[in-house]
């Protein structure tokens, strides 16, 4: 696949886990990273898409793992981080375009 823009980006991880096909993505923020709404049959979650090279994959792992912490020891709220269904906190794309986001 070419990859064109942040979209088929964001489409080819939602691949990943157990999103239906016709879920809708709707961008939220695009700063450091491309942050989307993901509607699939009444439920909502959040996709975020980290810019190529911008951050390494364990620096990405690191914050995941303050948020679980947070979530596990605290009383803050913060978003649960779905697994994608192979159980990976962080996948990667790959796309012609890509050389692997």
């Amino acid at each position: 696949m070419v990859i064109t823009d942040e979209i088929d980006v964001a489409r080819l991880a939602l691949g990943q886990y157990d999103i239906g096909a016709d879920a809708t993505l709707r961008l939220l923020n695009l700063s450091e990273n491309a942050t989307y709404l993901v509607e699939d049959g009444g439920t909502q979650s959040i996709l975020r898409v980290h810019r190529q090279n911008y951050h390494r994959p364990h620096e990405i792992e690191s914050e995941l793992d303050w948020l679980q912490a947070l979530q596990d020891d605290s009383d803050i709220t913060v978003p649960t981080v779905l697994p994608a269904r192979d159980g990976r906190r962080l996948v990667t794309v790959e796309g012609e375009e890509t050389g692997g986001i």
